[in-house]
């Protein structure tokens, strides 16, 4: 008897990851709408996310995943880092063999993590320190205050205490999964509401480094 195996259907552009260059375009023309540099464009954009708390944290959708990026300056050394773990948003359906990054353990050591989306935001905060001609992060984020969080925080530039939730869009083939920004313990992360039929038990994902 013959048996015919299905071909795979070519992936979408949703489902491709996207390379650092279209990133850090992304991550930069958010944060210059974010911190009011210039205003943002009409027409329809290949990227899905947005910028949340002020200007510090930006989440993309990318090959399906939410991945969250943020800076933490500290003793004037800029970090960035991401919920990707170095995993998540690469197209991938397993993860066999690959070291996972925590960012926890990354603030730690004083690291950005090594991912794409955290050289991405480097690259954009350069691109942002160069339109305000600042020749230093005190200057810099003199400069773009937003880039720190809200400006709301009573003056503190230390990152928030509490936990804070963010809606940023929807996702799904049929665009019915809300996704949020969660700050929790320390960190930034993703977090999905998938549809259930049962209306008192939401299916929720959420993404946390262990």
């Amino acid at each position: 008897m013959e048996v015919r195996r299905q071909v795979p259907a070519a992936p979408t552009l949703d489902r491709l990851p996207y390379e650092e260059d279209a990133l850090a375009y992304f991550y930069v023309s958010e944060l210059r709408v974010a911190v009011g540099l210039t205003a943002r464009m009409g027409g329809a954009s290949d990227f899905k996310g947005g910028c949340v708390h002020g200007a510090h944290v930006l989440v993309v959708l990318k090959a399906f995943d939410p991945v969250v990026t943020w800076t933490v300056f500290s003793n004037g050394v800029l970090l960035a880092l991401c919920s990707c773990s170095g995993v998540l948003g690469n197209g991938r359906s397993a993860f066999t063999g690959v070291v996972i990054e925590y960012p926890q353990m990354q603030e730690a050591l004083g690291r950005s993590s090594t991912c794409r989306h955290a050289a991405a935001l480097l690259r954009a905060s350069d691109s942002l320190a160069l339109d305000v001609g600042a020749s230093n992060y005190a200057d810099f984020f003199l400069a773009l205050p937003l880039l720190l969080g809200p400006l709301d925080r009573e003056g503190n530039d230390g990152p928030p205490t509490a936990t804070i939730t963010y809606y940023v869009t929807q996702a799904g083939m049929r665009k019915n999964v809300p996704i949020y920004v969660v700050f929790y313990e320390g960190v930034w992360t993703a977090v999905a509401i998938r549809p259930s039929s049962n209306k008192f038990k939401l299916a929720t994902w959420c993404q946390l480094s262990c």
